[in-house]
């Protein structure tokens, strides 16, 4: 079986490397970036399965980003946001904007990583 692919987008790199390390114990095949700015040359180069995504990062935020990859032929890869604002209306937004998940790192662990990307990179 082919292994899947999951871009990591943050600013932070022990997030990243949480990522790299969860996911790839499971085979995953694993790309971070510390921001969205490359992010396109990496999906043309790359079949990418599923984006985590910080959502405040320099240069562009995960929003910003999100809007970007629904105005592509990316716009159907699962997109989860991965930050620490707990606000109701950016969970709200996101939905709205095509997000499959708004997830708080509060609540991160390894489990819910691997069962996110287990239900979201599957398909």
């Amino acid at each position: 079986m082919e292994s899947k692919t999951i871009l990591c987008v943050d600013d932070v790199a022990d997030v990243r490397e949480m990522f790299k390390t969860y996911l790839e114990e499971k085979h995953y095949q694993v790309i971070t970036l510390p921001n969205p700015r490359s992010a396109i040359e990496v999906l043309e180069a790359n079949k990418i399965d599923l984006i985590f995504c910080d959502l405040n990062m320099p240069y562009e935020n995960g929003f910003e980003f999100l809007e970007r990859i629904k105005e592509t032929k990316f716009k159907d890869i699962p997109f989860i946001i991965v930050t620490n604002i707990l606000n109701e209306s950016y969970v709200d937004k996101s939905k709205q904007m095509g997000a499959q998940e708004y997830i708080h790192k509060f609540r991160l662990n390894k489990e819910m990583i691997l069962s996110l990307a287990e239900k979201y990179a599957a398909n």
